[in-house]
């Protein structure tokens, strides 16, 4: 009896040490995978809280474009810049939009210093570039880019 016993107890070891490495080995794949996959979210929650807004403030003319962009105010995602890409035929111009930032070509509607719309709020930029075809894209805090939306202009 004693015999049995003693393998009855090394079974369950064995047993137990299987389920840890099985465990274990799980968890080294699962969780770069759930990382990987949390880092996607910031841009899936980021669908949408940037949009152009049709209208006035956003067509081109013979000398620059505008383009008004719109920020929802649902969500607490924070977006460092916007990436703003304009298009004519066959060329295009990218600029990257920072807050208090000097970018090349690019100034606010009216004057000041360029500026990220808040939560619920609205800017309007002004390009010293003729595009009729504009694409905006968030970049997130820890400066990923997320999807653009794109839109055809009008002329003012």
């Amino acid at each position: 009896m004693e015999k049995k016993a003693v393998s009855e107890i090394i079974a369950t070891v064995l047993l137990v040490l299987i389920t840890v490495v099985a465990v274990s080995l799980v968890a080294v794949f699962l969780v770069p995978f759930i990382k990987d996959k949390m880092k996607e979210k910031e841009c899936y929650d980021a669908i949408d809280k940037l949009t152009i807004e049709n209208g006035k403030y956003t067509c081109f003319n013979d000398t620059e474009t505008r383009i008004m962009v719109k920020r929802s105010i649902n969500g607490d995602l924070e977006i460092q810049g916007i990436i703003v890409s304009l298009r004519q035929n066959s060329s295009s111009s990218v600029y990257k939009i920072y807050n208090n930032s000097e970018t090349d070509g690019v100034k606010m509607w009216g004057s000041g210093n360029i500026k990220i719309p808040g939560p619920g709020g609205a800017q309007t930029y002004v390009f010293n570039i003729v595009s009729n075809y504009v694409s905006i894209a968030p970049i997130l805090a820890d400066g990923k880019m997320c999807a653009a939306v794109s839109q055809t202009l009008e002329a003012c």
